[in-house]
């Protein structure tokens, strides 16, 4: 039970057919005043305000501004109609969301080396509600983009591959929503064409990569330096070999073929072991966002590295 002037207030609301807005902020006032959590009168107003009662509120009420342009649109809208601006559908759920994905981001902010900041997004369990999936889409993708795939951030490339990895399984899980949502529908053929231009602009640079080098390795030749010629081989077959194996791993993620992703991963020149384990947390996500949880565990046991199977250990214990 909450105060009685607070319970008074909610009854009053619900006489008059629903929660306007300037009731709701007396209400988080009041609360705020007992010293009530903003998350708990928040839970308690949407258990108590049903459907049925929000349907019985004037069309003015049910409406908002878009906080991006100002235009007016439905409450329940996932994008502003007229700008295209993603909107966040407050309720309880996404507020834990929010949460989760802040308790992310300062994770990473305490971090600088890039391989560790791979390991934390890779083992990042994705949300369950169609609300949290919505916000690590935004997030994902936005982070993968702006990291570019120029020579100044080859370093940050773990950080980037993570980052896409986290939005194709934020995607993959919306996938479920989208036959009967017709915006959620329309936002992932929004973010599919985005994945893909940037996929092709990765393939686009791995080739002038490759054309670059090449045209150095000619200047060596006329310069007779032989040495060069066969360093210079060896160096470019494997910055191809590990370009096509990256990328048949992403697509086997992007399938969710966590295994071929394992079976290609053995084909490349680098530390096998920690692409491995890089993949397998990503699998955990995966398993845990579709409720596998024992399979989940079994993925996780298979892990080498001690600091990557704890992290993924208590990701899965959080949702036990």
């Amino acid at each position: 039970m909450h105060p009685p002037d607070i319970e008074k207030l909610i009854n009053v609301a619900k006489e008059s057919g629903g929660l306007t807005t300037k009731q709701r902020e007396i209400i988080f006032k009041k609360a705020k005043a007992y010293g009530i959590d903003d998350d708990e009168i928040e839970f308690y107003l949407e258990s108590a305000f049903s459907t049925s009662s929000i349907q019985g509120q004037s069309s003015r009420e049910n409406r908002r501004k878009c906080p991006n342009c100002g235009a007016i649109i439905p409450d329940a809208s996932l994008q502003c109609h007229e700008c295209g601006f993603i909107l966040e559908m407050e309720n309880y759920a996404s507020i834990m969301a929010r949460k989760q994905i802040a308790e992310l981001q300062d994770k990473l902010s305490h971090v600088s080396n890039y391989e560790k900041q791979a390991t934390i997004i890779n083992t990042f369990t994705i949300p369950s509600t169609k609300e949290g999936l919505l916000q690590l889409l935004e997030l994902s993708y936005s982070n993968y983009a702006a990291i570019g795939t120029d020579e100044k951030d080859a370093k940050r490339e773990p950080v980037r591959n993570a980052w896409r990895g986290k939005s194709l399984q934020a995607y993959h899980a919306l996938e479920r929503h989208s036959n009967t949502n017709s915006e959620i529908r329309d936002l992932l053929g929004h973010y599919k064409s985005l994945l893909d231009q940037e996929g092709k602009k990765k393939s686009a640079y791995s080739k002038k990569r490759k054309k670059d080098f090449w045209a150095s390795y000619g200047a060596a030749i006329i310069v007779g330096a032989l040495c060069f010629l066969v360093s210079g081989i060896v160096i470019t077959l494997g910055i191809k070999s590990d370009s096509n194996v990256q990328d048949q791993i992403q697509m086997c993620i992007h399938n969710n073929d966590y295994q071929g992703a394992k079976s290609a991963a053995h084909k490349y020149s680098g530390d096998v072991t920690k692409l491995i384990d890089d993949i397998s947390a990503q699998e955990v996500s995966y398993l845990i966002s579709q409720g596998e949880i024992q399979q989940a565990k079994v993925v996780a046991a298979s892990i080498s590295d001690p600091e990557v199977r704890e992290s993924v250990l208590a990701s899965i214990n959080k949702v036990e």
